[in-house]
């Protein structure tokens, strides 16, 4: 039988790949080295936060396309846990992720329960 895809999911993941776009561009504009020492501890603070923000970033979307391509629920409620606890790895980037978190926990109470389950 044929399940609908969610359209839930599908603007989650797209939403998701940009957002991860900037956000590697972002990462990689960051200068390593500067001549003024406090610069150079404040670039690698900043880095050594963001690399987990963006791991938990990159397996969200990773689940919301395996949710998405396979219609499976559980994988809906794992991407949006997964961008759940990235706005507490760097919660001043929470404004951009709040449009994932609701899309990916409305297309979970929106799917039906897959055989896969």
């Amino acid at each position: 039988f044929y399940m609908k895809k969610s359209n839930f999911l599908l603007i989650s993941g797209i939403i998701g790949i940009i957002y991860i776009f900037f956000l590697i561009l972002n990462f990689s504009i960051i200068p390593l080295y500067s001549k003024n020492f406090s610069d150079n501890i404040l670039n690698w603070v900043y880095k050594i936060i963001l690399i987990p923000h963006i791991l938990f970033i990159q397996a969200a979307i990773i689940f919301t396309w395996i949710g998405y391509f396979l219609n499976l629920k559980w994988c809906a409620l794992v991407s949006g846990i997964l961008y759940s606890m990235s706005t507490l790895l760097k919660f001043t980037h929470f404004p951009f992720l709040l449009i994932q978190i609701i899309l990916c926990f409305v297309a979970f109470s929106k799917m039906k329960n897959s055989e896969y389950y």
